[in-house]
C-alpha cells in the first residue's frame, strides 16, 4: 500500500506541469496523456 500511495502523490505532484504541457503540446508521452486525461 505504501507503494501505491506514493505513485498516487507523484501522481498528484506531477500533474499540473503535465496538464499545463500538454496544452502545450509539448509534452506528448503516453504518461502525459494519460495525467492530462485525468486533469480534465
Amino acid at each position: 500500500m505504501k507503494f501505491l500511495t506514493r505513485i498516487i502523490a507523484a501522481v498528484l505532484a506531477v500533474l499540473p506541469a503535465a496538464a499545463f504541457a500538454a496544452c502545450d503540446t509539448k509534452y506528448t508521452t503516453k504518461e502525459g496523456d494519460t495525467l492530462f486525461s485525468i486533469a480534465e
